[in-house]
């Protein structure tokens, strides 16, 4: 019997004729709004509508969405979640290859063009727009090409505004002032969605959720403001004898009056005057409103409301569960980062090459040394003994910044497998050589940095000796030195903090073992 598939008890088809694509249940879209009985809004007009449930109450656009920026909540926490991705700028772009191969010169040469082409670019600009895609949903890039030499190269990334595009009934993003509802040309638009879904393509709009509690609290700010107006300042309430006679009553209104004016008051001897001001929680409503919305605003942006609230609430626990949402948030919108690269990349290689690989964008995290440090004690005290190459690909540390002693065994003596001879004396322990390193490189790294800063000491003494405190020296330095660069000095003190962290860890390594 033929091999295929059975679509049902009665309908089969051959191995040989889904091969051949005939009758191919496999191919095209199945299932698909277009297949739905009834009024199909995408047919009617071409695009799938915007699904935003706000927006779709409140019937506005994305402008109105623009314009919650101004709520000093909103923005701060916009700005929070932002800046601690923004803040990490040591990524790259490495030549696409292939699982345990080697990438291959194409795509080499690919890579190396796509980064020259984007180093003419402001990418933190950019990067900071590719950022906006959680609020308003997504962030549309335009690419601007310019054909060298036969490559057509990146001259300019131009991020387009939201309301530009819309979805077909393919998902496809069609630039809304084409009345044919043409797809744009993939090799011209990169978009950064955040969270699209089947039912909306236009991204999850973190915004549009912010949009009832700022307009909550907006009004709640307006009528805290008037009960401030009216019961806020102190009441002056005169007792005059005699309440039945208006003449009495109305002189003394006058000289309260005046007293409110001038301070100076004179009543008749029966009249007796109270100042009372507001107290009590009747004036809790309005400000409590308010704290409220600020809350449901910093948990829609951030996923929690203590970091960027100044109130000190909250116990340790809190707030570091606070800190390490805000830490996914950031992780989320790292990765939006990175796949929007990664796209640009797919569109570059597929633009110039037809046989390189695309390079793949990633951040560069840092080393935790501390960790690598204990991880290779620990693996040394097993048995195994690393090379040069080790500590310069680990560590990041160059040929002329160090030197292996020796690879001993637990006795002092030789490690031959290690390829370095042991050179102590006789009455010299192992721990005393490595203590005499040690203190002979800090030694060095003083005078080195000693030398590096020499030239501008006694013009930052001379600052300090004017200065009238701490703040006054410190901007007066600034001023001075704008630029100033202790880099070679930090340098040479890491790697002393550096090897004094191993030393200590062997130290206590080896009383354990004496133990």
């Amino acid at each position: 019997m033929d091999k295929g598939l059975w679509l049902s008890d009665t309908n089969f088809i051959s191995l040989s004729d889904l091969k051949e694509q005939k009758h191919n249940p496999l191919l095209g879209e199945l299932y698909s709004s277009s297949t739905l009985g009834g009024f199909d809004p995408i047919s009617f007009m071409g695009l799938m509508p915007d699904p935003d449930p706000v927006l779709q109450k409140t019937g506005d656009g994305i402008d109105v969405l623009r314009s919650l920026t101004a709520d000093d909540k909103v923005l701060s926490c916009m700005q929070n979640r932002k800046l601690g991705t923004l803040k990490k700028q040591d990524y790259l772009f490495e030549p696409g290859k292939l699982e345990d191969k080697e990438p291959d010169s194409a795509s080499k040469d690919i890579c190396k063009k796509l980064v020259a082409d984007l180093e003419n670019i402001n990418l933190y600009n950019i990067i900071a727009q590719i950022l906006d895609a959680p609020y308003y949903g997504q962030t549309p890039v335009e690419i601007i090409w310019e054909p060298i030499d036969g490559v057509l190269h990146i001259s300019e990334l131009k991020p387009r505004p939201v309301e530009w595009f819309a979805y077909n009934e393919k998902y496809e993003p069609v630039f809304s002032g084409d009345l044919m509802n043409e797809p744009v040309i993939p090799e011209k638009l990169v978009i950064a969605r955040h969270f699209p879904d089947a039912k909306n393509p236009y991204g999850l709009r973190l915004l549009s959720r912010c949009l009832w509690p700022v307009a909550i609290k907006k009004g709640g700010i307006r009528f805290w403001t008037m009960l401030c107006e009216r019961f806020g300042m102190p009441w002056v309430i005169g007792k005059v004898g005699g309440a039945d006679d208006k003449a009495k009553r109305d002189a003394a209104l006058t000289q309260l009056t005046s007293m409110v004016q001038n301070a100076v008051a004179v009543l008749s001897k029966d009249a007796e005057v109270d100042i009372h001001t507001l107290t009590g929680k009747g004036g809790d409503l309005h400000p409590a409103l308010i704290r409220h919305c600020d809350t449901a605003i910093a948990r829609v942006l951030q996923g929690q409301n203590l970091t960027n609230e100044g109130s000190g609430g909250g116990n340790y626990s809190e707030s570091k569960t606070s800190k390490e949402a805000l830490g996914d948030f950031q992780e989320a919108d790292e990765q939006l980062v990175v796949s929007f690269m990664n796209d640009l990349a797919k569109i570059y290689t597929r633009v110039n090459s037809e046989h390189a690989l695309a390079p793949v964008f990633r951040y560069r995290e840092p080393e935790d040394y501390i960790a690598l440090a204990d991880l290779d004690t620990k693996l040394h005290t097993v048995g195994v003994r690393f090379t040069k190459d080790h500590f310069k690909r680990k560590y990041r540390m160059k040929d002329d910044e160090f030197e292996l002693d020796s690879g001993r065994d637990s006795d002092g003596g030789s490690d031959p497998d290690n390829g370095f001879s042991t050179n102590l004396s006789s009455e010299q322990t192992p721990d005393a050589f490595e203590q005499g390193n040690l203190e002979s490189f800090c030694n060095d790294s003083a005078a080195n940095a000693a030398e590096d800063t020499l030239e501008t000491q006694k013009t930052i003494l001379k600052a300090i000796m004017a200065s009238k405190d701490y703040e006054d020296a410190t901007r007066k330095i600034l001023e001075l030195y704008p630029d100033l660069s202790f880099n070679r000095f930090e340098s040479l003190m890491e790697k002393a903090l550096f090897n004094s962290t191993l030393f200590g860890m062997h130290t206590v390594l080896q009383e354990g073992n004496d133990d």
